[in-house]
């Protein structure tokens, strides 16, 4: 899905996106603000004309979209949206005159244009290519095949060839045809989109407990491993602890789960009765749940439970936020100290 950005030499702190769609390219809109701007450090406005969404929608994904930026990012962006319901300023200063003037231009100015679009958005089957490729690097196998990237990423030849063009485009693979594939480095560009459309793309189920007992993830651990339910693995921080025997941090902020899609989803009441799902805005869940195709990673013993693959675990640590116990994690995979 791709969208195109206007720019207008009257307007350069401004960024015109007309969209035909909806959610997706307002996600796509919002990235490429976030990366104009951490890239020039310069304040820069989004002005969207998005006719298909409503207003409360999105003061929704603004929110969103807020929660998963760096923090330096928000002081120096600001949003303008017009929709056929009305119209939304992030900035409350001025919003009488704000909005004539977005009434006046952004019909005009935010037109799909015939030149070649700027932007693409990460679709999922990219996602489950590049994830492919992000492990077999972060666990130093060496170069990959088209065909075994396409065998572990359930993903088509030409569905695989389509992501390595994008990603020879970004500088993250080597420019080579019909060679065996490897990252030429920790992809940090796309992981920061990854992470932006996060909710998009590993498609999180936020659990809390609705009971009234303060937030236990170590007593829901307890509970999984007394009767694991088959295709689940846990990531996230307890994944982390196996992968990393130096990983730094005190007690377990959440439970993070990765579950094979067949998994049936009363999965979570069985094990306990009080998880109730809550909107991704609602801070401190106790329980975040990601579907993923088929799991990879460290296959359970006698008594134990399966812990997700790298990067499954890696993403779930960035997402809450621990930076550095995530690179140190990838130090140490990439190490020779780390088991093969």
């Amino acid at each position: 899905m791709r969208i195109e950005s206007v720019h207008h030499t009257a307007y350069p702190d401004r960024m015109f996106v007309f969209s035909s769609q909806g959610a997706r390219d307002l996600h796509a809109a919002l990235l490429q603000l976030a990366l104009t701007v951490d890239e020039t450090k310069k304040r820069k406005s989004l002005w969207i004309y998005i006719p298909k969404m409503t207003i409360g929608r999105i003061q929704f994904e603004w929110r969103r979209f807020l929660r998963v930026v760096d923090q330096k990012i928000p002081a120096l962006i600001s949003l303008v949206a017009l929709t056929n319901d009305g119209f939304w300023a992030s900035s409350s200063g001025g919003a009488g005159d704000l909005e004539k003037e977005a009434r006046r231009l952004l019909p005009t100015m935010a037109r799909p244009a015939s030149s070649a679009p700027q932007w693409t958005t990460i679709s999922p089957k990219f996602f489950e290519v590049w994830k492919v490729l992000l492990g077999a690097w972060i666990m130093r196998e060496g170069p990959l095949t088209a065909l075994e990237v396409s065998r572990r990423s359930a993903a088509s030849i030409p569905t695989v060839a389509v992501a390595l063009r994008h990603l020879r485009r970004r500088g993250e693979i080597a420019e080579t045809r019909n060679q065996p594939i490897e990252l030429l480095g920790f992809p940090r560009a796309t992981l920061r989109e990854v992470l932006a459309l996060s909710d998009s793309l590993r498609r999180p189920a936020h659990y809390y407990d609705a009971s009234g007992r303060p937030p236990d993830p170590a007593g829901l651990l307890r509970h999984l491993r007394a009767a694991p339910p088959r295709g689940l693995a846990i990531g996230g921080v307890v994944a982390a602890r196996h992968y990393d025997p130096d990983f730094d941090l005190n007690g377990l902020p959440r439970l993070d789960v990765v579950v094979e899609g067949k998994v049936p989803s009363d999965w979570v009441r069985n094990v306990d009765p009080a998880m109730r799902v809550v909107p991704p805005t609602v801070p401190s869940p106790v329980l975040v749940v990601h579907p993923v195709k088929s799991l990879r990673g460290i296959e359970p013993t006698k008594g134990t439970l399966r812990m997700a693959d790298p990067v499954e675990t890696l993403l779930d640590l960035y997402e809450l936020r621990l930076t550095d116990q995530a690179e140190h994690m990838i130090a140490h995979l990439r190490s020779d100290k780390a088991p093969r």
